[in-house]
């Protein structure tokens, strides 16, 4: 019983230290690579609005039985998923940044066809670890 008290403690010592955040300067702590992100993290932000926008379209779509997406329903649908997206990008954009520059080719062509995907997955875990507290 000793030893799994004296495990415990910590544990809750090493994620009072860990910075969480832009803010805390979480982005300061992590390994970055030898490329900048922030083009791929404004693609991304880009993308991750219109994913969420897809995902506004779809019952607004069954509501109108399947009638034609005009330009502007998908306009109008993009800058609905705009607010999702700036909810996970707050605060996270400089991590999310430092993440993803590790996985860079150096190939500006070749990083555009992932690195917003990347930029995707990793903002979007990241506001999940946020909401959940972590």
């Amino acid at each position: 019983m000793r030893g799994a008290a004296a495990s415990a403690a910590p544990a809750a010592d090493w994620q009072s230290v860990i910075p969480v955040g832009d803010k805390a300067g979480e982005h300061l702590n992590i390994e970055r690579g030898e490329y900048s992100a922030w083009l791929y993290v404004v693609a991304g932000l880009c993308l991750n609005s219109f994913l969420w926008g897809l995902v506004f379209l779809f019952p607004v779509q069954a509501l109108r039985h399947g009638a034609e997406v005009t330009d502007r329903l998908m306009i109008v649908m993009s800058f609905l998923g705009a607010i999702p997206s700036f909810i996970t990008f707050h605060d996270r954009w400089r991590c999310t940044e430092a993440h993803v520059s590790k996985y860079l080719s150096g190939v500006m062509n070749l990083s555009m066809i992932y690195a917003p995907w990347l930029v995707v997955a990793c903002a979007n875990l990241g506001g999940l670890k946020k909401f959940s507290g972590r």
